[in-house]
């Protein structure tokens, strides 16, 4: 699944994700994409945890694009 993508893709810079990827999934992503200096969400995570997980992470991340209606409490963010 989506954790051997991110496990074998060891040079992966850019990565956008849509759908209703869970903390686990953000969890391989903060764990294993750490050359991600691009990272763009749609309707993803279910916790805080999943930005948590990518922050510690993805120490390259440069840009985050987030459209996240009606999850972590907000409408939508480009940050």
């Amino acid at each position: 699944g989506f954790g051997a993508i991110v496990m074998n893709c060891k040079r992966l810079t850019r990565l956008s994700v849509s759908g209703l990827l869970t903390d686990k999934a953000f969890a391989y992503i903060g764990g294993h994409g750490k050359l991600i200096k691009t990272l763009s969400v749609a309707f993803a995570g279910n916790s805080d945890m999943s930005l948590q997980h990518v922050f510690e992470g993805c120490t390259r991340l440069q840009k985050l694009e987030a459209n996240c209606e009606g999850l972590w409490g907000c409408s939508s963010a480009n940050a």
